[in-house]
C-alpha cells in the first residue's frame, strides 16, 4: 500500500510527465488516442486480421470494423482479402500512416534519450524493471480483455 507521501509524489511526477508530453505525439493529426492505438497495433503486426485485432481489444469484429472504416476513409490504412479465406481481410497501414509512424517513432526515441540521459546504464535498467513491475501489477488487476498487453512489431 502506498503511503500518503508516495501517493502525493506520484501524482506530482505524473503531472510533470504529462506536462512534458512524454510518449504522446503533440502534433494535431486529427486522430483520437484509440485510433492511434489501432494504427499502432497494425504497425507492429502488418497483415493483422480484423478478427485478431478484435480479440486483442476484447470487442467484436463488427465493433472494430466500424472504427477501421473511418481510418480507411481517411487513408490511414487499407484491407487486403485473405487469398485462403475470402471472408477474412488483412490490415496494412497506408504510406501516410507509415510516414506518421516513423515520425512518432523518431520523436519518441528523442524523448526517451532525453529522459534517460541523466541515468547510468544500471539506473536505466533499474527504472525499467520497476516500471515493468508496477505496470504488471496494474495489468493483473485489470479486466482480462482490457489489459492491452503490449507486443513488439514483427520484423520483416
Amino acid at each position: 500500500m502506498a503511503s500518503s507521501t508516495n501517493y502525493k509524489q506520484f501524482g506530482v511526477l505524473m503531472a510533470r510527465l504529462e506536462k512534458l508530453g512524454l510518449g504522446s505525439p503533440k502534433a494535431d493529426i486529427g486522430l483520437s488516442l484509440p485510433q492511434i492505438g489501432l494504427l499502432a497495433m497494425v504497425w507492429r503486426e502488418p497483415g493483422l486480421r480484423v478478427s485478431e485485432l478484435a480479440e486483442r481489444l476484447g470487442v467484436t469484429a463488427p465493433t472494430v470494423s466500424v472504427a477501421l472504416r473511418k481510418l480507411e476513409q481517411d487513408d490511414w490504412l487499407h484491407r487486403e482479402p485473405d487469398p485462403q479465406d475470402k471472408r477474412s481481410t488483412h490490415l496494412y497501414l497506408s504510406e501516410k500512416a507509415e510516414r506518421l509512424a516513423r515520425q512518432i517513432g523518431a520523436m519518441r526515441q528523442k524523448r526517451l534519450n532525453q529522459f534517460m540521459s541523466g541515468l547510468n546504464i544500471e539506473e536505466q535498467q533499474q527504472l525499467l524493471t520497476l516500471l515493468d513491475k508496477a505496470i504488471s501489477n496494474l495489468e493483473q488487476r485489470a479486466p482480462a480483455n482490457k489489459a492491452g498487453r503490449h507486443t513488439t512489431r514483427k520484423k520483416e
